[in-house]
């Protein structure tokens, strides 16, 4: 998830599995299910992203130039 409309488009589709769990578990499951689910992706969000900017542009320049 590396811009705010990738997140945008995956919160989206999480809203629209949450309605589909109201829908057949009632209102309780859904908001577990997007509780949990959005807990996750931010968790992994901000674990796995660079802790500084020059790095993230470093490890870019790396992967895009290696042979």
């Amino acid at each position: 998830m590396k811009s705010r409309e990738e997140r945008c488009l995956i919160y989206t589709a999480l809203l629209a599995v949450s309605a589909i769990a109201a829908a057949l578990a009632g209102w309780k499951a859904a908001l577990w299910t997007l509780l949990q689910m959005g807990l996750v992706m931010e968790g992994v969000y901000w674990l796995c992203r660079p802790l500084s900017r020059s790095l993230a542009r470093t490890t870019e320049f790396d992967t895009e130039y290696r042979a």
